[in-house]
């Protein structure tokens, strides 16, 4: 009888412990759950504005900047510093820096492919 007193408590020790330990788990999930929904809205908005900023670009270079984008993890536009292209690290032609500087076409680097831009 004694055993099965002791036995009670410490189910009942236990039982509480359990309770507590679910209350903190069920409002740790709530939390999560609420930030991957304002993560979901914010995602959302995002691509309604990148849809939006993408209306009045020609859609063969935005197809060109989608597809660097996703084979150059993310960097498809990068800056041209000292005749080196800053994505891949390669020097480039002196005519192709040259080009690149003055600003009147969409170039792309010669080793990586990536779009370039003169950083001053």
């Amino acid at each position: 009888m004694e055993e099965a007193e002791r036995v009670k408590v410490t189910v009942a020790e236990a039982d509480k412990q359990h309770a507590a330990t679910k209350a903190h788990t069920d409002r740790q999930i709530a939390e999560i759950a609420a930030k991957i929904k304002a993560i979901e809205t914010q995602l959302a908005e995002l691509d309604a504005e990148r849809a939006k900023l993408g209306e009045g670009i020609d859609e063969d270079l935005l197809y060109q900047y989608n597809k660097l984008f996703v084979n150059k993890g993310g960097l498809a536009i990068v800056a041209l510093e000292h005749e080196t292209c800053m994505g891949c690290h390669m020097k480039l032609t002196t005519q192709t820096a040259v080009r690149v500087k003055g600003s009147k076409e969409i170039l792309n680097c010669e080793q990586c492919g990536r779009i370039l831009y003169y950083a001053e």
